[in-house]
């Protein structure tokens, strides 16, 4: 997961549908969630996890602490039953 509550545009996303990087604008009192792959596949491809990456123009301190979550390789996590419609994408 990734965290960050923003007072100016530092964070740039991959657009698909326009096949360009996108700089996401802060909007104050917010806090944005980036989520990984574990959320991709208990919500059976519902919530994505996107690419992106931070600028750091020096203009601000920044601080950043990286937490990685994985579930080991033989664990077998069910897809969330309101999830995505259709047969489960991942095993169980």
């Amino acid at each position: 997961f990734t965290h960050r509550a923003e007072r100016q545009p530092s964070l740039v996303m991959w657009s698909s549908s326009s096949k360009r990087w996108v700089l996401v604008p802060a909007k104050p009192g917010t806090l944005l969630v980036n989520a990984g792959e574990i959320l991709r596949q208990v919500s059976n491809d519902t919530f994505l996890s996107a690419r992106h990456y931070v600028l750091n123009e020096g203009l601000h301190s920044r601080k950043s602490i990286a937490f990685f979550f994985n579930a080991t390789a033989d664990f077998k996590m069910a897809v969330a039953s309101a999830a995505g419609g259709g047969p489960p994408k991942y095993p169980a």
